[in-house]
């Protein structure tokens, strides 16, 4: 599994403190190599969602490492300034350099995106849920065993095209209702193929969400429980069979 080899290579390479007992507010997103580049310093923390995640640290920053399975050659050393420190720094491949929440203060790092992977262990058996988005965004995933649902925290940050694609086993649902902030919304889902597909995901669902325009973070969850179109519609309909019962009840009195 690539996320078992992405931990291992930050072990060996790098080295992991312990977990920090708080959550930690991500600031970015970038690649083991990419943090390798900058001399980042990767640790283990817990995110919104208390979502154990590595971060790679730099100059009072963290960013989230992720990775992503193509990657552009830039055919050239590209060299990428710091717009914080002023540092400057080389990368042969695109989706090495870093990108921020945001595209303020933006290393200028690869727009079509990042891959999570979040591993979930469900009666002994493994299995990946992956979100994909494009650079510039930061999420938080998380996946509730009890309730089978998956749940992502991210803002809108691009008017009228902000995505994000997510690729679940179809065992890890109870059905594939979205919420965005408890509200329904209706995401475009297909069978992700078997074979020959990047990144390979077997048995799985491929769910497109799109987030609507928020400079705040919204909960996004797939799983969630199917909201009524009419939620007002029973109440409505059971005052209006105890009028008319009342109404022939007092008309039969008479």
């Amino acid at each position: 599994m690539k996320t078992l080899t992405l931990s291992i290579i930050a072990i060996l390479t790098i080295g992991i403190s312990t977990a920090h007992a708080n959550p930690i507010s991500i600031d970015g997103t970038v690649s083991l190599k990419g943090c390798t580049i900058i001399n980042g310093n990767v640790t283990q923390a817990t995110d919104i969602q208390n979502t154990t995640i590595q971060v790679c640290n730099y100059h009072g920053k963290q960013f989230k490492l992720s990775d992503t399975d193509v990657c552009i050659d830039i055919g050239w050393e590209g060299k990428i300034t710091d717009p914080q420190t002023g540092n400057e720094y080389k990368f042969s491949e695109a989706c090495d350099i870093p990108t921020t929440c945001g595209l303020k203060n933006s290393w200028g790092g690869p727009l079509d995106g990042y891959f999570d992977r979040l591993p979930v262990t469900v009666n002994g058996t493994q299995f990946v849920i992956i979100t994909i988005y494009r650079g510039g965004l930061c999420m938080s995933e998380s996946y509730n065993e009890q309730e089978k649902k998956a749940s992502i925290i991210a803002n809108g940050l691009y008017e009228n095209d902000t995505t994000i694609h997510v690729l679940i086993p179809k065992v890890l649902l109870e059905n594939v209702a979205v919420t965005i902030n408890g509200q329904k919304t209706t995401p475009f889902v297909t069978d992700y193929p078997s074979s020959k597909a990047v990144p390979a995901c077997l048995g799985c669902y491929s769910i497109d969400i799109h987030l609507p325009y928020s400079s705040t973070s919204e909960k996004t969850e797939i799983g969630a429980k199917s909201i009524p179109e009419f939620p007002f519609a029973i109440p409505v309909l059971l005052i209006s069979i105890l009028s008319i019962i009342v109404f022939y009840r007092i008309r039969f009195r008479k």
